[in-house]
């Protein structure tokens, strides 16, 4: 399957995961719908940083080191959508939700805003992560038409591909990233 392929089938179990919580979800409160990006954007830096980057959980640890083998140096863009290790497995999402259900429905008693935040900044993590590794994609060519959506996501490209250069660096994936900002792993060497 092409990184095409398994972008969409992501998106696809994200999306209907997310129908299946707006199905369930009642007037709940626009700060738990803030609430739950605030911890998805840590869920990334801590998952990227203490899951994705250590010997203490070795399987995820390998894919992770897999996808940073595969996509380094002038290779961490390419043309190549046939390259692999770019996406979560598709069911990397529904089972990771299931574990932040049971975190949100202990702290909350309108869980669903929360939910529904975390599964909308996943759709976004996978998708521009996607074209961030992947040259002449639709969704930068959309975007580099806006002039400051365009500096915004250079920005945001180079921010990612640092990360590639130095694995030690620059955890968080999506702005405003508050993880490498709070615990010191934003430096730029080359500043």
């Amino acid at each position: 399957m092409t990184n095409v392929g398994e972008l969409w089938r992501n998106l696809i179990a994200a999306g209907i995961t997310c129908g299946i919580l707006l199905w369930f979800a009642d007037a709940g409160t626009p700060l738990s719908f803030l609430v739950g990006l605030v911890y998805a954007s840590f869920f990334e830096y801590f998952y990227h940083r203490c899951i994705g980057h250590s010997t203490v959980f070795p399987l995820a640890a390998e894919k992770h080191r897999e996808h940073h083998r595969e996509w380094r140096g002038e290779g961490a863009l390419s043309n190549d959508r046939t390259k692999q290790h770019l996406n979560e497995a598709w069911y990397f999402f529904p089972a990771a939700l299931l574990a932040h259900f049971s975190i949100a429905e202990f702290f909350f008693t309108a869980p669903w805003p929360m939910l529904v935040a975390f599964t909308l900044f996943y759709m976004q993590f996978e998708i521009f992560h996607w074209a961030t590794h992947i040259e002449d994609n639709w969704i930068d060519d959309i975007l580099y038409r806006i002039p400051v959506v365009k500096s915004f996501r250079r920005e945001h490209v180079n921010w990612h591909l640092w990360h590639h250069k130095m694995p030690k660096e620059k955890f968080n994936f999506t702005p405003p990233y508050p993880g490498d900002y709070l615990f010191g792993t934003d430096i730029d060497w080359a500043e």
